[in-house]
């Protein structure tokens, strides 16, 4: 019976080791893909009650069409791959805020924690137009090749070489802006007790206030919605308090390693 207090009394004690730490910050980096694409993002959580931080995010993505499929000529099967009536490659940039609420708290290296998040922002997609190496045919012994954006009424797979570098077009790059909202949570299993590792999952909606044209033949869309599979690790800091009395959160204060 004695053992089997003192561990219990032991087990609450630890398991108030998170709450009774009012200064922390977390810093998380997520690499992630998603049903629209793929990316990855940085987050700054600043802890404001027991199990609630505020949280400041940027991130970087790429959104893809869903039917997008590489391919090559055939008769060029050794040239670069190209995605058949690209019209630009769309990259997202957003910055927002939120919240993240710890419903399961890890207070040790060997438990779980899981926690959920919700934010908003704002986001641009920089539009960068897709070029190709078209190669035009006069006669059975000549022929040449220019570089040229995509056109459904001209340009097949068999008149298409390959896609041309990346960098071309560059200069004649757009800006989308728009908004996003996202909900999602996050299963922590880290063997540290300073650090973050596990997965995420989300729910995303982006909204452009331009349409965003990313296949030739599809629909310009405004609205994206789609789910995400991300990595987690981050890093756990506890700072003191160097405010006034009465005052929690009076700065971010000198920072140490938890």
């Amino acid at each position: 019976m004695i053992n089997i207090l003192v561990l219990f009394n032991a087990g609450v004690i630890y398991a108030q080791e998170d709450r009774s730490i009012f200064y922390r910050k977390e810093h998380i980096i997520q690499p992630h893909i998603s049903t629209n694409g793929y990316g990855i993002s940085f987050t700054s959580a600043k802890k404001r009650t027991i199990d609630n931080y505020f949280y400041w995010k940027v991130s970087l993505s790429e959104l893809k069409h869903r039917k997008e499929i590489k391919g090559v000529n055939p008769n060029y099967p050794n040239q670069r791959q190209f995605i058949f009536g690209k019209v630009n490659h769309a990259y997202p940039i957003g910055l927002s805020i939120g919240f993240h609420k710890k419903y399961i708290l890890k207070n040790n290296a060997r438990a779980i924690g899981i926690r959920y998040y919700y934010g908003a922002g704002i986001e641009a997609a920089l539009l960068k137009p897709a070029y190709y190496q078209i190669e035009l045919v006069y006669s059975q012994d000549s022929s040449r090749v220019l570089t040229a954006q995509f056109d459904p009424e001209k340009h097949n797979v068999n008149n298409i070489k390959e896609r041309s570098s990346w960098f071309e077009g560059i200069a004649e790059t757009n800006l989308a802006p728009g908004g996003k909202i996202e909900v999602g949570a996050i299963v922590d299993f880290s063997g540290k007790e300073e650090r973050i590792h596990g997965v995420g999952i989300s729910s995303i909606l982006q909204v452009f206030l331009l349409p965003v044209e990313i296949l030739a033949g599809e629909p310009e869309r405004r609205f994206y919605f789609g789910f995400s599979l991300s990595y987690v690790w981050g890093k756990i800091l506890d700072y003191s308090d160097t405010g006034k009395s009465g005052k929690n959160h009076s700065g971010w204060g000198m920072l140490k390693k938890y």
